[in-house]
C-alpha cells in the first residue's frame, strides 16, 4: 500500500500519510477548502473526473490509471472507500493508493486486514494528539470560568467521540497483535482463572459470577492474547446485557470430538460456554451480531463479536450463539489447541 488519504464529507483532504504526500497530495497550505479532484497534485484529467463522479455518487469505487511523473509513466490503483454511516461520528471517505503491479483486492480478507491495520495505527496516532490538545484547552479554560461553562459541553462531546474511535483502533490493533504472536506453552487452567478473577473485579455487586474451570486442564500451545481477547469480549458482553441484577455462568469442558470439528492427533478441543440471564435479543438481531460495525449498544463499536469469530475460526474452531428476548444469551466456543 503506497498511501492513505482521509477526506471529509465534502471531499476535502483532511490528512494523509507521508508516502501519499510524495505521490499525489499537495502541501497542506495549498489545499484550501477545495475538494481533492481540484487540488490533487497529479495533473491527470481522467483521475480528477473519476474522483469527482465517484464522490458525488457516494459509492465505493476503484480504478487504475497510468500516471506520468518525474519523466516516467507509472500505473496506480485508486480505491475510494466511504465510512459506514453513523450519527455523530466522522463522515467522509478514505482514498487508498497502491502500485498497479501488485494488484491488491480490497475485498479479499488479507487486503482488508492490511488496510484496517494501517488505518488503525494512523487513527490511534492522530487521536493521541487530539486528546492532548483537548487536555490543554481544558487547562486553559480553568482560568476563565465564564468561557469554561460554554465550552466544556463541547469538549465533553468531542472527548466522547475520540474515545469511540479509540475503541475501534484498539480492537483492530489488539486483533493484529494476537495474530502476530507466536504460539507458546500456556497453562490453560491458570490463564482462565486469571481472566475470570480480573473480570469479576469489574462487576457490580448486583451481578453474580459463577465459574466452573476443571483443575486438570492441560498445558497447551496457544496465543494467550487471543484467548484473553475472545473471553473478555464475551464476558463483558454478558455483563452489558444485564440491566439490573443477574448472573453470568462460565463453564469449561474438554471435548473428545464433535460432529463438525475433526479431532486431529496432538490436539485438545476445549468448549467454553458463557451464559447470562440478561435481556437477550430477538432472532432478527441475533442474525446480525457477527456483522462488523453492527451494534445495539450506545457507544458500542460493533467489532467485538466479529473479532471473536475471526480469531476462533482462524484456529479451526467454532463459535455459536443462542438467545431469547427477556431470558438471556448463551455463547459456545469450541476451540482446538495443540498439546504443548
Amino acid at each position: 500500500m503506497i498511501g492513505v488519504i482521509w477526506l471529509n464529507d465534502e471531499g476535502v483532504i483532511q490528512h494523509n500519510d507521508g508516502i501519499a504526500a510524495r505521490y499525489v497530495v499537495q502541501s497542506l497550505s495549498e489545499r484550501s477548502t477545495l475538494p481533492i479532484w481540484k487540488t490533487i497534485a497529479l495533473n491527470h484529467k481522467p483521475l480528477r473526473q473519476w474522483l469527482r463522479k465517484a464522490f458525488s455518487a457516494r459509492v465505493d469505487a476503484q480504478q487504475e490509471f497510468a500516471v506520468r511523473r518525474e519523466g516516467q509513466t507509472e500505473r496506480f490503483c485508486f480505491y475510494l472507500r466511504f465510512a459506514p454511516e453513523r450519527e455523530s461520528t466522522w463522515k467522509g471517505a478514505v482514498l487508498l493508493i497502491d502500485s498497479a503491479s501488485r494488484q491488491p483486492d480490497p475485498s479479499s480478507p488479507t487486503e482488508r486486514e492490511a488496510i484496517a491495520l494501517k488505518l488503525a495505527h494512523e487513527v490511534k496516532n492522530s487521536l493521541t494528539s487530539i486528546g492532548l490538545l483537548f487536555q490543554h484547552i481544558g487547562l486553559e479554560l480553568a482560568h476563565n470560568p465564564a468561557l469554561k461553562e460554554k465550552i466544556s459541553p463541547l469538549l465533553e462531546k468531542g472527548s466522547q467521540e475520540i474515545e469511540y474511535l479509540r475503541r475501534i483502533a484498539r480492537n483492530f490493533l489488539e486483533f493484529s497483535r494476537a495474530q502476530e504472536e507466536k504460539a507458546e506453552p500456556v497453562d490453560l487452567g491458570e490463564l482462565l482463572r486469571d481472566i475470570i478473577r480480573r473480570f469479576t473485579l469489574t462487576l457490580p455487586e448486583a451481578i453474580a459470577m459463577e465459574a466452573n474451570i476443571p483443575a486438570d486442564l492441560p498445558v497447551v500451545r496457544a496465543h494467550s492474547h487471543q484467548v484473553v481477547t475472545v473471553l473478555n469480549n464475551l464476558l463483558h458482553n454478558a455483563a452489558g446485557a444485564i440491566n439490573d441484577r443477574g448472573k453470568i455462568g462460565f463453564t469449561v469442558e474438554t471435548v473428545e470430538k464433535t460432529e463438525r470439528l475433526p479431532l486431529f492427533d496432538q490436539q485438545v478441543v476445549i468448549r467454553f460456554t458463557i451464559e447470562d440471564n440478561g435481556r437477550g435479543m430477538s432472532k432478527k438481531v441475533l442474525k446480525k451480531v457477527f456483522q462488523p460495525f453492527f451494534t445495539t449498544r450506545e457507544g458500542g463499536t460493533g467489532l467485538g463479536l466479529p473479532i471473536v469469530q475471526k480469531i476462533v475460526h482462524s484456529t479451526g474452531g467454532e463459535v455459536s450463539m443462542t438467545s431469547k428476548k427477556g431470558k438471556g444469551t448463551r455463547v459456545v466456543v469450541i476451540w482446538p489447541f495443540s498439546q504443548a
